[in-house]
């Protein structure tokens, strides 16, 4: 710590010898040629005061003879006083500084050198070597708030050995560097932990022992203070750990043991067990696997006394899929939940009898099938590790038991596969997006219809084309017959499966199902092949019509009645008349057309006055002899066509830049520009495109002559219905009169369907 106390020296109080300096300052003026020594160094003065003695003992004669003893005895150490005298060395002198610091000592030119102590204004003390008024050599620094260092000096600064006693009664003893605690240095706090070890800039870095009040220890590397790599062991020897460390925890690969507990080896992260790492318990139970945050988790294995499982692991607990052998006998494969046997899996058992099926909470529930070490067979419902529900039990002598189990007993029968008629159209075909029914009449083993429901029935389609499974609903009539009803989008073959229980086939199942497609749909339907907007002249060109149901299905066989096809071709003054569709009898129609001048047509494609695909198309119709131009020689290519764009560009600008006028100059990026319009035709391709602006005209009108006669009819069914209910009202009336029925009186059910109050819409 520096010294207080750099103030201005105001005083100074000397004791010297009596003896004259006349004859040292003579030698000095005669061997320096100067009259003072203020430029000279402290070095640089005390060789001087060495030279300057061997020139005072030959100015004196050479030897000192006899009578100069008594005088060398009276004047102790001369050449110390001939220095003194020559350069202002002082034995003893008192320097006083501004400040108020006080120093006591060795000092050359009221500089401190040599020996002395320094008091600070504040009550700071030192007291030791100096040297160029710098703290040099040993000494000791006591301050006031009770801070005290004991030691080696160099350059004002601590270095070398040295004690430090802190004020709250911390000691260190060691190695210092520029104030620093750096080297070897041993540490003793005042609660009673010592550190002993290589210390950095007042760190400790390195290698060392942390010895705490209660004995236990840390050995090993230290890193910015943290432990880095190293062993640490409790007082009592019940815990120590060996390994990597990070800020003051386990942290890498290490090794811990708990005396009695565990004893773990692998990885640790924030002082708790994480990932691949193995733990021997006290009982011989030992987990190999990972681990997250001090539990199992993920996979590993675990061998105990009672089993040796191998598979998944969460929050400590088995959980996933996992395979267990187990001690006793026999082995499970399957899933696991909260650390029991728990959804699908296998169980062999000591006896030989293997159960395949559900699971929960350890024991067998849900659907399973078990085979008996006996070799019988039981498939079907269970419950609570007992047979539960509907099931088949099949002996070994071949005798069979199907129906209702309660707790492992077998209580009635219920439909016999083998017996149960399925019938119905359903189970050869359908249609797309209608319900294919089908029906189901349960029969018991003496093939006798059952009177009551409760079976259970599962019906299964699958796509034979990509696999897809689906379900149908089953409809219990409790008469013993059952409605089937299953519904898709997609045609299609399908392999029907009537289910009871578990996976027993009734009847004669499974069942191939054949799904049609629906009706044509004329938005979903497309336009295929070049004749919609290519063809020459005079040459037979064709274009195919693919129908499609609303849900994308193909639609095959022939479509004329569903799908009625209208095609018109035609351009400003020329129409197609030869139009020639054809229903190919496979979904498709072929259209067939011959034109007789090229240009531009316009092809409309509808039915029932819905366009079909993205009608109407642009249709092309070129030259024959420019078709067969650009298909002679087909070896030798002729020359590229001439750009007619370009050309009219550079036509246009010419004239733009004669007369500066854009009329008739239209811009290549205003042509490419889509259109709002265009853009949503682009969006909505299933909407019907309105080309011809009248019709935006017609419509409007033709709704509402449309809704004017809509509202005619309905006023004049009401007035005739009102006219009819009042004579009848009338004779009613006439009837009750005179005491007898009237003959136009009616009952209420008895009236004509023409008078129903559905008539009032």
């Amino acid at each position: 710590a520096p010294l207080c106390g750099e103030g201005r020296q105001v005083s100074r109080c000397t004791t010297r010898r009596t003896q004259s300096m006349d004859d040292i300052d003579s030698v000095v003026t005669d061997v320096s040629g100067e009259s003072g020594v203020e430029h000279l160094s402290t070095d640089q003065l005390r060789e001087e005061v060495a030279r300057l003695q061997s020139l005072l003992v030959v100015g004196q004669g050479g030897e000192a003879s006899a009578d100069d003893d008594d005088e060398l005895d009276d004047e102790e150490e001369l050449p110390h006083l001939d220095e003194s005298r020559a350069f202002g060395w002082v034995d003893d002198t008192t320097l006083k500084y501004t400040n108020g610091d006080l120093y006591k000592g060795e000092a050359i030119e009221n500089i401190r050198n040599g020996t002395g102590t320094h008091q600070c204004s504040n009550g700071d003390f030192y007291e030791g070597q100096w040297k160029d008024d710098q703290r040099h050599g040993k000494g000791k620094l006591t301050y006031v708030n009770g801070l005290q260092y004991e030691g080696e000096w160099v350059g004002d600064k601590a270095q070398g050995h040295g004690v430090c006693r802190y004020a709250n009664g911390d000691e260190y003893t060691g190695e210092w560097k520029e104030d620093h605690r750096w080297g070897w240095g041993a540490l003793t706090f005042a609660h009673g932990d010592v550190y002993e070890g290589e210390w950095v800039d007042d760190i400790l870095e390195g290698n060392g022992r942390y010895s705490y009040k209660d004995k236990s220890f840390y050995q090993g590397q230290f890193l910015n203070g943290n432990r880095l790599k190293g062993k640490f062991c409790s007082a009592d020897g019940g815990i120590d750990y060996e390994g990597q460390w990070k800020d003051g925890t386990r942290h890498g690969s290490g090794t811990f043991h708990l005396s009695g507990i565990y004893k773990y080896h692998g990885n640790w992260m924030d002082d708790a067990r994480h990932g691949q790492g193995k733990c021997v318990y006290s009982d011989g139970s030992v987990y190999d696997g990972h681990w997250k945050c001090d539990e199992r988790e993920g996979h590993g294995n675990f061998e105990s006394r009672d089993d040796i499982y191998e598979g998944n692991w969460r929050q400590n607990m088995k959980e996933g899929y996992g395979t267990s052998k187990y001690a006793a006998g026999g082995r499970y494969q399957g899933q696991w939940k909260a650390g029991a046997e728990d959804g699908n899996g296998k169980r062999l058992y000591p006896d030989g009898s293997v159960y395949e099926g559900q699971w929960m909470h350890g024991k067998r529930h849900g659907k399973g099938k078990c085979t008996m070490s006996s070799k019988d067979l039981y498939q079907g419902e269970w419950e609570s590790d007992m047979r539960h529900g509907y099931g088949v039990c099949t002996y070994a002598d071949g005798s069979k038991y199907r129906g209702e189990w309660e707790e492992d007993c077998w209580l009635q029968s219920t439909a016999d596969p083998a017996f149960t008629k399925v019938f119905g159209p359903g189970l050869s075909r359908g249609i797309a997006s209608e319900a294919t029914v089908f029906g189901i009449e349960a029969r018991d083993e003496l093939k006798n219809k059952r009177m009551n429901g409760g079976d259970e029935f599962y019906v299964r389609f699958e796509n034979n084309e990509s696999g897809d499974v689906m379900f149908a609903e089953v409809t219990d009539d409790d008469d013993g017959s059952y409605v089937v009803k299953f519904c898709t989008m997609v045609a299609g073959m399908y392999t029907c499966s009537v289910l009871i229980g578990a996976d027993e086939h009734v009847a004669d199942s499974p069942y191939p199902v054949r799904i049609l497609p629906g009706r044509p749909f004329p938005r979903c339907c497309e336009i295929s092949g070049e004749g919609h907007h290519s063809a020459v002249a005079h040459n037979v060109a064709n274009f195919y019509v693919e129908a499609f149901d609303r849900y994308g299905n193909v639609v095959f066989g022939k479509v004329g009645q569903h799908l009625p096809l209208k095609v018109s071709i035609s351009s400003n003054n020329i129409d197609i008349n030869d139009v020639e569709i054809t229903d190919t009898g496979h979904g498709r129609y072929k259209v067939s057309y011959t034109p007789s001048h090229n240009g531009f047509y316009r092809v409309v494609v509808e039915s029932n006055g819905i366009h079909i695909g993205h009608s109407p198309y642009s249709l092309q119709v070129r030259a024959a002899e420019s078709l067969a131009a650009s298909n002679f020689g087909d070896e030798v290519p002729g020359p590229p066509p001439s750009d007619l764009v370009t050309q009219w560009e550079t036509i246009a600008l010419k004239e733009y830049m004669f007369d500066g006028d854009q009329n008739g100059w239209e811009s290549g990026e205003e042509e490419d520009q889509e259109t709002t319009e265009e853009k949503c035709i682009r969006e909505n391709p299933g909407v019907p495109v309105i080309s011809n602006l009248e019709d935006l005209y017609k419509i409007p009108r033709l709704q509402k002559v449309q809704q004017e006669e809509h509202h005619r009819k309905r006023a004049a069914k009401l007035t005739a219905l009102r006219k009819r209910l009042e004579a009848e009202e009338e004779a009613s009336q006439v009837a009750t009169r005179q005491n007898m029925p009237s003959p136009g009186a009616m009952h209420l059910n008895d009236r004509p369907s023409d008078a129903s109050i559905v008539d009032l819409d």
